[in-house]
């Protein structure tokens, strides 16, 4: 009766574990917001810059330029950084489950009307163009991808050439579904965790009965 108890308080141990990690966002500095920016000023940042998690081309951050807000938080970036002048592009690798479910959200706005600002975005087995022709409006985007292997790579690209368009904020990625461990794979777990929760229950009666002496 004991062993079922314990598996029973095992397994809902592990469920709620999953529920936690699977909102967790794994991209860093999905907002833009990790490296402060005076109010209505930007900066441009290269790869390498400490706290700023993204690689590939500059990242220009913006707080509140122009007086336009950012969707979440008080930063936002544009993905036509200055000072390129070809093809921008920003990527973040972080670890994944070859074969699982991953949802992707994020904001995107134009800098400029009627100039049909295009940019590709891609992840594991997703990659899709979006274009934008209207200023300083968030719009927001959300999918799903299937991670290809054990890290998946999200690459925003700017397809217009110039320092003038795409504004990116609130990227975020998490678990939606993952794969179902093959049958040999839970056995294993299981026990681990049940060996996990007898230590514990067992060092915990011990300080109770040093307490109680």
């Amino acid at each position: 009766m004991a062993l079922f108890r314990l598996l029973r308080i095992s397994l809902s141990f592990f469920i709620i574990t999953f529920a936690l990690t699977s909102h967790a966002n794994l991209i860093t500095n999905g907002g833009f917001e990790d490296i402060d920016v005076p109010n209505n000023s930007w900066r441009f940042f290269t790869q390498g810059t400490p706290n700023l998690a993204w690689q590939g081309s500059n990242v220009e951050i913006w707080d509140s330029l122009f007086g336009f807000e950012a969707s979440e938080g008080e930063q936002y970036a544009e993905l036509n950084a200055h000072p390129n002048q070809g093809q921008f592009s920003i990527y973040q690798t972080f670890d994944t489950v070859t074969g699982g479910i991953y949802n992707l959200s994020f904001d995107y706005s134009a800098r400029r009307n009627n100039r049909n600002e295009q940019f590709e975005v891609s992840a594991g087995d997703f990659s899709q163009v979006l274009s934008n022709n209207i200023r300083f409006n968030w719009n927001d985007f959300a999918t799903e991808f299937t991670a290809l292997d054990t890290s998946t790579t999200l690459t925003f690209t700017a397809l217009n050439s110039g320092t003038l368009g795409n504004l990116l904020d609130n990227v975020v990625v998490t678990t939606a579904r993952l794969p179902i461990p093959e049958p040999e794979l839970i056995f294993p777990l299981l026990l681990l965790i049940v060996f996990a929760t007898l230590r514990f229950q067992y060092h915990r009666v011990r300080k109770s009965h040093r307490l109680n002496q």
